[in-house]
């Protein structure tokens, strides 16, 4: 994603916890909009690490022109980040901050290791179906080379 479509998310989950501080949205269910907030924070830090790979048809920006709009974007979610923050501590209290962290940092470590667990048994499941598969070939082989040379000594005897 480019530095304005991230921005544009951040704006979006800005504006949620903003309208839901107003309208007394429980804390539960903001937890979503915080955390995709801060997940747009990590997401600008990964792009402006990375560099832009560039294809048949593309234009190539500078590497400083990536960099500023990174820059730019992610400071602007760093101002809202704060401002989240500073809604919430002021409408919950800091320990509900506190609490929310922990909770959206337990959520996505729970996701991650989800996804790795997934990960594992799908590789697991594709080596068993490989060997497996390996197997029946080979068996196949055997069969049809043993009938061929039964044909042979048919035919010759």
């Amino acid at each position: 994603m480019d530095p304005l479509t991230i921005l544009a998310l951040a704006q979006t989950a800005y504006g949620a916890i903003k309208s839901g501080i107003a309208a007394g949205k429980e804390i539960q269910g903001m937890m979503q909009d915080v955390s995709s907030l801060m997940g747009t924070v990590g997401e600008i830090t990964r792009l402006a690490a990375e560099p832009k790979k560039g294809g048949l048809f593309t234009s190539k920006e500078s590497a400083e022109k990536r960099a500023m709009e990174a820059y730019a974007a992610k400071q602007q979610i760093n101002k809202m980040m704060q401002e989240a923050q500073n809604l919430f501590v002021a409408e919950y209290g800091y320990p509900e901050w506190i609490r929310l962290q922990e909770e959206i940092t337990r959520i996505k470590k729970a996701d991650r290791l989800a996804a790795e667990k997934a990960k594992r048994e799908r590789e697991n499941f594709l080596r068993g179906l490989l060997v497996w598969g390996s197997v029946f070939v080979i068996t196949f082989v055997v069969i049809i080379v043993v009938f061929f040379f039964a044909y042979v000594l048919t035919v010759k005897g």
